[in-house]
């Protein structure tokens, strides 16, 4: 059975010279103490100076603490290298200790401070990984992630297969396709969804439905302005996962070729040339993006497709066109809304031609019954609603808040809007309001 690796510390290399360290051996044995009366004064002192300088190296070295997060790493290359430095460094502190105790120079005692530091930034270094990728994982198992070019070093990475080198002073750095990073330059730097945009989108296409349905009108440039403002505070690597990411509020969209958007992002519809003309024939940026198919149907890019995306210089050009997509589905959300209000106007309009005259009298008193109802009883408010002549709205408001309602012979009704739902049903009765039109309000 193999043998696991060890990953503890090189004891031999903090040993002292090898020729006191025999001598020492030898004057603690019964023979080696006989024999070491014979030594020289100076082999005894020597001795005696190698255990002092002993004392001095354990205690520095026990100051010297493993990183405590290299616990946490697990077993494999980036141990052992982490392994390595230290064992490396554990030598060359032995060796600044022992001059620092001999000469008290203080070249030896910055060294020993360097070291100390590389170990302790080593473990922050760490922690930063640890923490770092727990995130990452995290958000692919969310279905957060996005890669964008560049972020291949993160898969690297985070799944045990790139390689830790470690700098002098405890910097952890990467190489992963040939490409160097130190780490502190590129941790958290993976790209997730642009939920900023997501969540602006998704209530800016829901919003033009619902106007479209109110009646009210699309505005095409309070629209576009409004969603590259979003995108721009987002950054140019906000805008490219926008480019990359399905967010939903498109799937229904339908493309120049009769094609919904379904789940395609939009890097693909542009890439493919599935856009309007718009898109690549200037209109909208003033570059040309590829050539208009012969049969005049969709775009050819060519091969590089939509590689300029990833261009932070043609950030501005991108978000202009993302920004010109999102205004394009909201306008047709706008129209579906415009068209489902329509529809029902319609539908009323015909009802409203087929109801006997009565019937419609009955339900606009009826309207004007709750809508006093329901504003607040007064007066005035009274007095508006169509009631039945013999009502003869005489009408007179109490000193205990009440209202009286005299008809043409005398008789009173008496309506208390403390008790709104009581008057509704009074009210209804004196404006001959049918039983079919009797509804019920917020007080039930």
């Amino acid at each position: 059975m193999a043998k696991g690796r060890s990953y503890t510390p090189n004891t031999a290399l903090i040993q002292g010279q090898r020729d006191v360290a025999q001598s020492q051996a030898l004057a603690n044995t019964a023979g080696g103490a006989a024999f070491a009366k014979g030594f020289t004064g100076a082999i005894v002192k020597g001795i005696e100076e190698q255990e002092k300088r002993d004392a001095i190296r354990e205690s520095y070295l026990d100051d010297l603490q493993n990183p405590q997060n290299m616990r946490k790493i697990e077993d494999g290359y980036n141990k052992q290298a982490i392994t390595e430095f230290l064992n490396n460094k554990k030598e060359a502190y032995s060796k600044a200790v022992d001059c620092y105790s001999k000469t008290k120079d203080r070249g030896c005692k910055e060294k020993m401070e360097e070291i100390k530091y590389s170990f302790s930034n080593l473990n922050s270094q760490l922690d930063m990984f640890l923490t770092d990728k727990k995130s990452y994982l995290d958000s692919f198992q969310n279905g957060q992630l996005v890669d964008l070019p560049g972020d291949e070093k993160y898969t690297e990475l985070y799944t045990n297969n790139g390689g830790f080198n470690i700098e002098e002073n405890g910097d952890l750095g990467m190489n992963v396709g040939g490409e160097y990073n130190k780490y502190n330059d590129v941790v958290g730097k993976w790209n997730v969804e642009n939920n900023i945009y997501n969540t602006h989108i998704l209530k800016s296409s829901f919003d033009s439905k619902t106007n479209g349905q109110a009646g009210k009108i699309f505005n095409r440039d309070i629209q576009k302005n409004s969603t590259s403002a979003v995108l721009k505070q987002t950054g140019y690597d906000g805008v490219m996962t926008a480019t990359r990411s399905d967010f939903g509020f498109d799937d229904q969209y339908i493309l120049p070729n009769g094609q919904k958007a379904g789940k395609m992002t939009f890097e693909h519809m542009f890439a493919n040339g599935m856009l309007s003309d718009k898109y690549y024939d200037g209109s909208l940026t003033g570059v040309v993006y590829g050539k208009k198919n012969t049969d005049g149907k969709g775009w050819n890019l060519g091969e590089d497709g939509a590689k300029w995306f990833w261009d932070k210089n043609n950030s501005k050009d991108l978000t202009n066109l993302v920004a010109e997509y999102s205004t394009d589905v909201n306008e047709t959300m706008h129209g579906q809304g415009v068209a489902q209000r329509q529809a029902v106007l319609q539908q009323q309009q015909q009802q409203k031609k087929n109801t006997p005259w009565y019937l419609q009298e009955s339900q606009a008193k009826a309207k004007e019954v709750d809508n006093v109802i329901e504003q607040g009883i007064t007066a005035e408010s009274l007095a508006g609603i169509t009631m039945s002549r013999s009502a003869n709205r005489g009408i007179q408001k109490n000193d205990d808040g009440t209202f009286t309602i005299w008809d043409a012979q005398g008789n009173h009704t008496d309506i208390d809007p403390r008790k709104p739902e009581e008057a509704r049903q009074i009210l209804y009765g004196l404006a001959e309001v049918k039983s079919i039109h009797k509804g019920k309000g917020k007080y039930d």
